[in-house]
């Protein structure tokens, strides 16, 4: 037999999932995470799912937060940038626009680099692409010279117009590691966004550079134990738009895969979507230090072309995911005699209350476990055993100054944190016109299920999916994602002066431009999908909307089409204002092939089937709670709540006045249920 492994590095736990390539069957496991050294923990999960024997593995993919957890913690490396002189100060100056214009306590964020670190260099490109002063190879040496003396670990190069003409910058560049140590990166912005737009253009090479050698670091970190155990094989890295790619341009490229970690989940998402008839999925990942909310419309993950990090702009395509400081970990703390929690989380160490490893502070975990939403016998498929009463102890400790008693207070922690997921959904919902009933809630991740009913009910929405390993279903939505290289030009032309053998010159030079070793890599995976797309505005605008050019045959097919999507998007367009091509857009997409999970014997009938009661507490009332494990369960049953379905990965929780029945596929579907006299025990109020 061979598999296919997968890794998502979360902040608490890492989830693993090992995919059968000839029957589709899958195995999950979670391991906690090893902050000090990812790549252990993202072994020791492989090791396990393998038992030791990597023989018949084909193929590794992983997502990480190493890069963005480098970000925010500025933990980079030490970064200059070489830019054209006289534009030293663009990074640092930024733009005047800021996230809230009505927050007067707003403040910049602070630069991944300062001043000192920008070097000046004699080039000039004009603005139509023309060499106007060549580089000069004899100062690029001198400030090698400089760079290297001041202890930088990687360099930026970000010259004026190197989107239209990267010669110069590419010269500078190839200068500059000819003349460094090997060990220091050398990122050139017409390699990661040759694209309109000077300071996000800067903005992302220095992000690049910063985090490159930390990626580079960990991917070959990973790649060095995996051949210690006799693995040679591939190994893919998850992007930020929803593809993989090679370990190697990963590791010169690490600015793409920042956001890694929750797409896998959107991918599957999308997947599950598909075979459930459905093309509107909002999908919901609550981990353990954060929950990410991100939207399937008719099928598609929304991807935004432009993103911000840690208030920098980015400019690499990012399937759109809103995330906010709401997790199993997130730690409950007073303000004011108010409750408020999170962002702040306990992470893998000490971690809730209830895990025994030191923690005093309670958390979401520590309220779910208190009001019987999770079954201590069953948490980590009985792995890892946890202390309800520490829990309480904890919450007692906590509500006691605010006249709450422990339950109470663990009421209060949920409501809390409900309400800002819930908040989060309707963020990213009705800022684009939509709206939440009209989409099912696909919940994952760890925590996602113990909260999705709650959210659901605060939403109005009526369906929620869980789907199978819901704990690991991000990783498993990576075993899914195709191969995927993007690549952009800026045109800057009228649409109406754009012909057809010019649009189609424009894609030819941007995949030219490609990798060629991802791009062959791609070729040889299978049937190459080539998705053209452009960005237009109309004149005098800044900002651009990107339209897909699927079936569209010509010019005034696609300005048709844009005014329709600008109309869609924005509630009207300008049909006589003329209209600007921006930049061209191309993504070669090999698709991998889709296995379907193996059929199973059913097991005995629900009713058949002995179950363990606890005690929880709905609204303020105590109810009797059925713990049912959900490997046991079979398609077509149905379990009324209060219910709590156990399994390793994750724990669903149905309420009172809920029922979970379970699909062809393995997935969870939740929805009211009528109203039962002869239990109310069953019916919420």
């Amino acid at each position: 037999m061979t598999y296919r492994l997968a890794a998502d590095v979360g902040g608490t736990f890492t989830d693993i999932v090992r995919l059968d390539e000839a029957t589709g069957a899958c195995l999950a496991t979670k391991v906690p995470t090893t902050p000090d050294d990812i790549a252990v923990g993202v072994v020791r999960g492989f090791d396990e799912i393998v038992d030791g024997d990597y023989t018949g593995v084909t193929g590794i993919v992983y997502g990480t937060t190493a890069g963005l957890n480098a970000l925010i913690q500025r933990g980079g490396a030490r970064t200059a940038l070489v830019t054209t002189r006289g534009f030293r100060d663009v990074y640092e100056i930024g733009r005047g626009n800021h996230p809230d214009m009505y927050d007067n306590q707003y403040r910049k964020p602070v630069p991944l680099l300062g001043r000192r670190d920008v070097v000046e260099v004699g080039e000039r490109t004009d603005r139509h692409g023309t060499v106007v002063t060549p580089v000069d190879p004899d100062e690029l040496r001198e400030v090698a010279g400089r760079l290297a003396a001041g202890g930088y670990a990687s360099v930026a190069v970000a010259f004026l117009h190197a989107y239209v003409n990267p010669a110069n910058e590419r010269a500078a560049a190839e200068a500059l590691r000819a003349a460094l140590p090997a060990a220091v990166p050398v990122t050139a912005s017409s390699d990661i966004a040759p694209e309109l737009g000077e300071y996000e253009r800067v903005s992302t090479t220095v992000m690049n550079a910063y985090i490159t050698p930390v990626i580079r670091g960990y991917v070959t970190r990973l790649r060095q134990l995996l051949t210690d155990r006799g693995f040679g094989g591939e190994v893919f890295v998850m992007q930020s738009n929803g593809g993989v790619l090679t370990e190697r341009v990963a590791a010169a490229q690490p600015v793409r895969i920042v956001m890694s970690g929750p797409v896998g989940g959107v991918i599957g998402a999308g997947a599950v979507g598909a075979g459930l008839g459905t093309g509107h999925v909002l999908a919901v990942d609550m981990g353990g230090t954060s929950f990410d909310v991100s939207l399937i419309v008719d099928g598609a993950p929304q991807i935004a072309l432009e993103s911000q990090l840690e208030g920098f702009p980015v400019l690499v395509p990012s399937v759109q995911t809103l995330s906010v400081g709401a997790g199993g970990g997130s730690v409950a703390w007073t303000e004011a005699g108010s409750m408020r929690v999170g962002p702040r989380s306990s992470g893998a160490r000490p971690g809730p209350v209830c895990y025994r490893l030191g923690g005093r502070e309670p958390t979401t975990t520590d309220a779910n476990v208190v009001l019987g939403r999770i079954a201590p016998e069953h948490f980590l498929g009985g792995r890892m055993a946890i202390s309800p009463d520490l829990a309480a102890e904890a919450l007692a400790a906590y509500g006691a100054p605010l006249g709450l008693t422990a339950t109470e207070a663990a009421e209060g922690v949920l409501t809390i944190t409900n309400s800002a997921m819930a908040d989060a959904i309707r963020q990213i919902t009705l800022r684009r016109g939509l709206d939440a009933r009209d989409f099912t809630l696909l919940a994952y991740g760890g925590a996602g299920p113990l909260h999705a009913v709650a959210l659901a009910e605060e939403l109005e929405i009526d369906r929620v999916v869980v789907p199978p390993r819901p704990g690991a279903f991000s990783a498993w939505g990576m075993l899914h994602a195709p191969l995927r290289h993007d690549g952009a030009a800026s045109l800057l032309r009228p649409l109406d002066a754009v012909t057809p053998a010019a649009l189609d010159d424009a894609f030819a030079a941007v995949r030219a431009d490609l990798d060629p070793d991802l791009v062959a890599t791609i070729e040889a995976a299978g049937p190459v999908v080539e998705r053209r797309s452009l960005d237009l505005r109309y004149r005098g605008q800044k900002y651009s909307v990107n339209l897909a050019l699927d079936g569209l045959g010509g010019v005034r097919a696609i300005r048709t089409a844009f005014d329709e999507r600008y109309r869609v998007l924005f509630g009207f367009a300008s049909p006589d204002t003329p209209v600007e091509v921006v930049n061209a857009r191309l993504a070669l997409v090999a698709k991998r092939a889709h296995t379907e999970p193996p059929a199973t014997e059913p097991p005995a009938p629900l009713t058949a089937r002995a179950r363990q009661v606890i005690e929880g507490v709905y609204d303020g009332r105590r109810h009797e709670i059925a713990v049912v494990a959900r490997a046991g369960l079979a398609v077509g049953d149905t379990v009324p709540g209060p219910a709590v379905l156990a399994e390793l990965t994750a724990t669903t929780v149905v309420p009172p006045g809920w029922r979970a029945v379970v699909d062809a596929d393995g997935s969870l579907t939740l929805t009211r249920a009528p109203a039962d006299p002869a239990h109310p025990d069953r019916n919420r109020t």
